[in-house]
This record gives structure tokens, C-alpha cells and sequence, in this order.
């Protein structure tokens, strides 16, 4: 059974004798059986006939339409059975469940990973912060190690704040004072570093949260983020190995001069990054966002498989 995406923009979607016809312009009409589909997922605007959509769903068959431009207008239409009604069953039953432990491990060793990955790097870089660095790696380090001997989501919560707190710290020697970075703060970001800190991870957020969608988990249902109030909890989670990732883009684009300082302006108590420096973090954040999407993919993937198998670590 296979999952359909169409990510390409399309004429016209039909039912004809159970089958899905997908038309296109200046391409000839192209015909799937229904019966192959176990989800059908659409990243862009098309209208669909009720026909299609009662047909799918006696069929089993979900359908997941995204809103890339808006994704809490995204819906899923997963009839009891279906592979993704099955699979969003299976996260339920996981979410809060001591058994997720495993999954959480596996976020944070890979996010430790490239911690570490970041930091020896910028120590060839920059000589002048290599004491600060040294014991930023040390620290790091020792918490990856003590990954394995923490047995709760508490535990594992304190590991990674101790090393991102040594981590920001390190990230201020990093960076110049002319920027005013002291720490990580948010909501206003008071500084140019923590405005593109906070839109990097926002626009990172949004690519888990589709990933999660296009996948046919619940972007809703984490398993180390808690659900709140317009917070996908399992996005949270998902771009969490992504963080060291973010910051080293934010890092090149003030030591490349994409971004400078006097591309921000004044926002009550926080700053704004200018419309038309806007357009460069844009295509910056574009040239590497393929990456970025793969890797979600691949931790959707991950979680899939092991609800599929029922094997977690405890």
C-alpha cells in the first residue's frame, strides 16, 4: 500500500470507477488505483469531490490535506483502520507513557551530537574562545554520556538544559558586543542574535509541524513537549535535534555579514530585522532548508517505525 504525496500543483482531482484521476495542465490526465493507496496527502489547493471523499474513506483510505501557507487550516480525514488512524492511535497511547524514554534518548544524543559537532568546529575558528569552548565540549560531553542512566523525562530534561545553558554561554564569547547578546531570551527578542534565534527556530517549527503532517502522525501529540494552547507539541519535538543546526545558521549569518546589525530596528522592548534584510534571511534559510526537511523526515519516519513494531526502549 503506498503513500501518496502530490506536491505538485494540479488541475483537477477525481473518482472514476475507483480510481484516482489527477489532472494537470499540458499533461495527459494520470489514473492510480485507489485500492494501492493507503493515505493520500496534498500540499496544495485543489477542490475535492465528495465522491472522492466518501470513496476514500469506505476504502480506508486517509486523506491529508496541508495548508502550506496557513497549517492550522491543514485538516486529516483518517477512517478507523486506516494506516493513519492506526498510527495516530499508537503515538495516543505512547504520549506520556514512561515507554517514550527511548525516542527522547534518541532526540537528544543526535541534538548532543551536533552540539559537539558546532562547538569543535568553532574552536578551530575561533582561538581566542577556546577556553570557553573546552569546557562547553566537556560539558556536552558528559551529558551525552550520562544519556543512558537517566531513566525519566525529568532526568533527561535536566542533561539537555545543562548543556544548552553552557552551550548559549559559549554562544555569547562568540559572538561581538557591538549585538548585546547576553543570553537566550524571548518574547521580545531584546537583541539582533535573539530575533534571528527565534525566527530561525520558528521557521523550523513550521517545516516539523508539516513534516509531521505529511507523515500522518498528530503534530499535536509529543512525547517530550508538552501540548498547549497553539503548540504542536510533537513539531517541538521533531526540530529539537534541529537546534544546533539553527544556531550555527544564525552564527553564519552575522560572521558571513549576511545579517548586520544595523539591519534590525527598534520594536518597544525587543528589535525587528528589516523588510529588506528579511529577503536575504529568506533565501539563506531556503538554500538550506532542503537538508533540514529530509532530516524531519527521516525522525518521522523513526517514530513510525517503532509504533509499527511496538519496541521501545524502557
Amino acid at each position: 500500500m503506498a503513500h501518496l504525496i502530490i506536491n505538485d500543483r494540479v488541475k483537477s482531482l477525481e473518482c472514476q470507477a475507483q480510481a484516482l484521476l489527477i489532472r494537470q495542465e499540458n499533461k495527459p490526465p494520470l489514473a492510480i488505483p485507489l485500492r494501492r493507496l493507503d493515505t493520500l496527502v496534498l500540499l496544495h489547493s485543489v477542490s475535492l469531490p465528495s465522491r472522492l471523499i466518501s470513496t476514500a474513506y469506505e476504502m480506508g483510505i486517509a486523506l491529508v490535506y496541508i495548508n502550506t501557507h496557513q497549517l492550522s487550516r491543514s485538516f486529516t480525514i483518517a477512517p478507523p483502520g486506516s494506516a493513519v488512524y492506526s498510527c495516530r492511535l499508537k503515538q495516543l497511547q505512547l504520549t506520556g507513557n514512561p515507554a517514550s524514554v527511548g525516542l527522547i534518548r534518541f532526540w537528544l544524543d543526535i541534538k548532543f551530537h551536533r552540539m559537539l559537532k558546532t562547538v569543535e568546529s568553532c574552536i578551530q575558528r575561533r582561538p581566542d574562545a577556546r577556553k570557553v569552548l573546552f569546557d562547553c565540549q566537556r560539558t556536552i560531553r558528559q551529558c551525552q554520556q550520562q544519556l543512558t542512566s537517566q531513566h525519566t523525562q525529568d532526568q533527561l530534561r535536566g542533561l539537555e538544559g545543562k548543556a544548552q545553558q553552557q552551550w548559549f554561554y559559549a554562544y555569547r564569547c562568540l559572538m561581538p558586543d557591538s549585538l548585546g547578546f547576553k543570553k537566550r531570551q524571548r518574547r521580545p527578542p531584546p537583541d539582533p542574535v535573539n530575533a534571528l534565534l527565534s525566527l530561525t527556530y520558528t521557521r523550523i517549527y513550521l517545516l516539523a509541524w508539516q513534516a509531521a503532517l505529511c507523515s500522518g502522525l498528530d503534530p499535536a501529540l509529543g512525547f517530550y513537549h508538552k501540548a498547549g494552547k497553539n503548540r504542536q507539541a510533537l513539531a517541538c519535538d521533531l526540530m529539537e535535534p534541529l537546534r544546533p543546526l539553527a544556531e550555527q545558521f544564525v552564527l553564519k549569518l552575522f560572521s558571513e555579514r549576511i545579517i548586520r546589525q544595523r539591519n534590525f530596528t527598534p520594536a518597544g522592548s525587543g528589535c525587528l530585522l528589516k523588510q529588506e534584510a528579511l529577503m536575504r534571511f529568506q533565501d539563506t534559510f531556503e538554500s538550506e532548508a532542503l537538508v533540514w526537511k529530509r532530516l524531519l523526515w527521516m525522525y518521522t519516519q523513526t517514530i513510525k517505525n517503532k509504533l509499527e513494531s511496538a519496541f521501545y526502549e524502557q
